[in-house]
């Protein structure tokens, strides 16, 4: 059940009318069975509008094209971050297109999703994505189905950040900052929850 591009956009705080989709999925295609599907149907499920490649690129279009128009028309690139991701050029040039956004626009683009890859690992190849505070499933086998309860956990957090607009702001709301979390606000629940 797809939504109106309309309604997603307005409530995606996006306030452009090039907002037509809630988060574009860049992953790697061995990820796709195991997370990447699943994440698309609980999006769908709860009312959003999730950028997939299959059901975006068509036979013959200009591959570059349709995905620069895709990450541009998302208000989020959720960004999944495994060892086949790391091991291919595609999603990397994706995940620097998304960066670029986020650096140029100020405002928040990339969710990352890290599946079983090392923190010094993502420190070392992607220093810009180990500083932000990320999701990680663990352990991770790209085989086997990512349990529905952590998809579900996943999409429920997007749609926290939709509502809040993504924009870069520090604890005490300044713009720019890089997204300081102050876990002193938090529940310890929570912190928790990020943390497992």
């Amino acid at each position: 059940m797809d939504k109106d591009p309309a309604t997603s956009q307005s409530r995606t705080g996006g306030g452009s009318s090039s907002i037509k989709y809630d988060a574009f999925l860049c992953h790697a295609s061995e990820d796709k069975a195991s997370i990447v599907v699943p994440i698309a149907e609980e999006m769908r499920r709860m009312g959003l509008r999730p950028w997939l490649d299959r059901a975006e690129v068509g036979w013959g279009d200009p591959l570059v094209a349709v995905i620069q128009k895709g990450l541009s028309e998302s208000q989020f690139a959720l960004v999944f971050i495994s060892n086949a991701f790391l091991s291919k050029n595609w999603p990397k040039t994706e995940l620097d297109a998304a960066l670029n956004i986020e650096i140029s626009s100020q405002r928040k683009k990339v969710l990352p999703i890290v599946l079983g890859v090392e923190h010094h690992i993502l420190y070392t190849l992607y220093p810009f994505i180990s500083a932000k505070l990320y999701r990680k499933i663990e352990p991770y086998d790209p085989s086997a189905r990512v349990p529905q309860q952590q998809v579900a956990e996943l999409v429920s957090e997007l749609q926290i950040e939709l509502a809040r607009g993504g924009g870069l702001e520090d604890s005490a709301g300044q713009k720019g900052t890089g997204g300081v979390l102050d876990l002193s606000k938090l529940d310890p629940a929570d912190i928790h929850r990020f943390y497992k």
